[in-house]
């Protein structure tokens, strides 16, 4: 099989178009009501995968302070916002666990 490699920078400018990607759809999608559970949102499901997405972009400069890091820092950031604003989860413990 074919293998590919990714350099750091490469890396973290994929997670950086990714994390973007992640707040356009919260934005557009967080609102939506789940047709089997109309009181959640239709992404509620998937909040385990979005935080964990969250939390691995606001703890990037834990790896070192560059450019890169901090423009995943700032999508972080915007992602945690558009969670939030969107309502798609009222489970404080899941936003203590994002953010410790």
């Amino acid at each position: 099989g074919a293998t590919a490699t990714v350099d750091q920078v490469e890396l973290r400018i994929l997670q950086e178009n990714s994390m973007h990607c992640l707040v356009d759809f919260i934005d557009c999608f967080g609102k939506s009501p789940d047709p089997d559970q109309p009181d959640s949102s239709a992404l509620h499901e998937y909040v385990p995968q979005i935080s964990s997405c969250i939390k691995s972009a606001l703890t990037a400069q834990e790896e070192g302070i560059d450019e890169m890091t901090c423009r995943l820092f700032w999508v972080g950031c915007d992602s945690l916002r558009a969670l939030i604003q969107a309502d798609v989860t009222d489970d404080k413990g899941v936003l203590k666990r994002i953010v410790r």
